[in-house]
């Protein structure tokens, strides 16, 4: 239980239907995909999807898997949700579907008063274009990006940063 989880499968449908028993599909953005009947899966993996690439730990994935199936229920999720959520987020992580982590995400998704970018990321954009992300991926960055990633250590508000880049 003190497992969190993160995926970036999405689901195929539009507008995916969360009922019991009917099947919907999720691919991730690297073509791999899994079918579910099961409400509370769909509900779970449609939540995951909304945050991506943030974890979340697993019951509090349960609890907001529960409350979009279930928004107006006061009652709590049943231990057998629990129970068959947990068993298809390990064949989940066994697809690659969805991957487990020892706790929350090293990284804000929204960023905060005072940006700061990773000081390996901010080191590698200041003497290249491929830099290291809080995921441990190895990307490339265009130049724009490169010219800004230095800035973001922490000392400086968005109007800062954005007034720095202008200058440049």
């Amino acid at each position: 239980k003190d497992l969190w989880v993160s995926g970036a499968a999405r689901p195929m449908s539009v507008k995916p239907n969360l009922t019991e028993g009917v099947v919907e599909k999720f691919q991730t953005p690297a073509g791999l995909s899994v079918t579910t009947p099961k409400a509370i899966t769909k509900a779970a993996l449609v939540t995951l999807a909304a945050q991506v690439p943030s974890a979340i730990a697993v019951t509090e994935l349960l609890t907001a898997a529960h409350s979009r199936l279930n928004p107006l229920s006061a009652r709590p999720p049943a231990p057998e949700d629990y129970e068959a959520l947990a068993g298809d987020l390990l064949h989940g992580y066994a697809a690659r579907i969805v991957e487990f982590h020892a706790g929350p995400s090293p990284f804000a998704i929204e960023p905060g008063t005072q940006p700061r970018a990773s000081p390996l990321a901010r080191y590698q954009a200041e003497r290249g274009s491929r830099v290291t992300t809080m995921l441990h991926e190895s990307i490339t960055i265009p130049e724009a990006i490169r010219e800004l990633l230095p800035l973001l250590d922490g000392s400086r508000t968005l109007e800062d940063v954005a007034a720095a880049a202008k200058a440049r």
